[in-house]
């Protein structure tokens, strides 16, 4: 089982595009067909918008023998989810029950540090907290039965279970561990679950009838099929259990919804410009491998202009990005194939070709 953490990536420099015409799109899907036959994969669905109306929207491959993938197939979109539970934070602080600053002792008073971490620090990665991800015993357990159940107490206790990574607030490293403790103090506050809060406050202020929490391995059809070779033979992943991943990855949706979500956040439209200027804030600096170039905020990554995500779940491989200056938003998921390297992102390995245009 190979899981990668959030990639801050050098990316090449993005410039506002100009109108594609017909003909440059038609090149930009060749390019694209050409990029999934090379590198082996089953599928990709991909997506351009500018200023919130759609430039290019295609499907490639199969999601299964003899059935073509397809724009309206759901898939698990992974760290969508960490980002969208992040915006849940920052609308609970717009409506002043809470502050960023808060420490998490009045919620969670037996964790490690509980009266020095504070909301910001789970939702930036400087909490401290292990991430639970990269436990020998939890590989150990999921490679044996990825169909099984995990509590999101069973994953912090994975993620607590080599110590403190470090003091609150003096270093970063991405934790899943922070996110699953984050929405639990969530639920805590509202008195309501993570999937509901997500509804509430996310899915049905932004339309989105095709985005759904997942606890458990069902999905809705259609469905986009994932594969992998994480545990040696090729197999279909796609109904492996996601309550491994927990408030931080399960989430199943389509292109166009993700790119919603994104759009909304970036455009300020679902948080206050206030709640964006904290999410982007380039507080992990200097900590870590971030730089002020790029770097993580809260729950998603900035580069520049640009606000991405990169989920990595199971046989899924994704790339989101937003342009919070000229508008753009660009989608990209694969399946792996079986001659793919499960280690690679081929999400990240796609994006020179989705940034020209």
């Amino acid at each position: 089982m190979r899981f990668s953490l959030f990639l801050i990536s050098i990316l090449a420099p993005f410039t506002h595009p100009t109108k594609a015409s017909e003909r440059d799109f038609s090149h930009f899907q060749e390019d694209l067909e050409s990029f999934r036959e090379e590198n082996g994969l089953t599928s990709m669905v991909v997506g351009v918008w500018r200023q919130g109306e759609p430039a290019f929207r295609e499907a490639f491959g199969t999601s299964m023998p003899g059935t073509p993938a397809d724009l309206s197939m759901k898939f698990r979109a992974g760290g969508t989810c960490l980002t969208s539970v992040t915006a849940v934070l920052l609308k609970t602080v717009e409506s002043g029950k809470v502050s960023l600053d808060d420490t998490i002792e009045k919620w969670m008073p037996d964790l490690p540090k509980s009266d020095e971490v504070t909301l910001r620090m789970l939702a930036n990665c400087t909490a401290g907290y292990g991430d639970y991800v990269p436990n020998e015993e939890f590989i150990s357990v999921f490679e044996e039965n990825p169909f099984r159940f995990f509590t999101p107490e069973e994953l912090i206790d994975y993620g607590l279970d080599g110590g403190m990574s470090y003091e609150p607030g003096t270093d970063w490293a991405y934790s899943h561990t922070t996110f699953v403790i984050l929405g639990m103090i969530l639920e805590k506050i509202h008195g309501k679950p993570v999937p509901q809060l997500l509804e509430e406050m996310v899915f049905t202020p932004l339309e989105l009838s095709d985005t759904v929490y997942t606890p458990g391995p069902a999905l809705e059809a259609p469905i986009l099929h994932a594969y992998t070779t994480e545990r040696g033979p090729f197999e279909d992943s796609t109904f492996w259990n996601p309550s491994w991943t927990s408030y931080s990855g399960s989430i199943a949706s389509t292109v166009d919804d993700v790119a919603g979500i994104f759009r909304s956040i970036g455009a300020a439209e679902l948080i206050s410009p206030e709640s964006l200027a904290e999410m982007i804030a380039p507080t992990t600096v200097g900590l870590g491998r971030n730089t002020k170039e790029r770097y993580y905020g809260m729950g998603l990554g900035v580069m520049g202009d640009w606000i991405m995500q990169n989920p990595n779940f199971g046989g899924y491989r994704g790339i989101i990005l937003y342009n919070m200056k000229t508008d753009v938003t660009v989608v990209a998921f694969v399946t792996l194939g079986s001659q793919t390297d499960p280690n690679t992102h081929y999400g990240m390995k796609l994006m020179p070709l989705l940034m020209q245009q």
